[in-house]
């Protein structure tokens, strides 16, 4: 249960299909789908909490808007604190907050 945290494919043809679709796994063509709060009320993770890493310009932000918006088409109020470029404004603006 914990290895795949030390492998960097862990999100693989074997995880859940629950949560926001994310894309293709390369190879294979699965679809990848996760969120931390699907995950956590389903007892996959203890924690429903989630940190992107990277260089710029490789799609964390994108990644979390997909997120944002499965969250939000199933009922979860989506809260982004400390947007400082801002990244999600126009998102959180057509979803109907102000």
């Amino acid at each position: 249960m914990q290895v795949c945290g030390l492998w960097p494919f862990s999100a693989g043809a074997g995880t859940p299909l629950l949560g926001a679709p994310l894309g293709r796994r390369h190879p294979g063509g699965a679809t990848v789908a996760a969120n931390p709060i699907t995950w956590f009320q389903h007892g996959i993770i203890n924690n429903p909490s989630v940190w992107f890493l990277s260089i710029p310009g490789v799609g964390k932000s994108t990644c979390v808007r997909r997120m944002i918006l499965g969250l939000a088409s199933r009922g979860v109020m989506p809260l982004v604190l400390g947007d400082l470029k801002p990244d999600y404004i126009d998102l959180i603006e057509r979803r109907g907050a102000k």
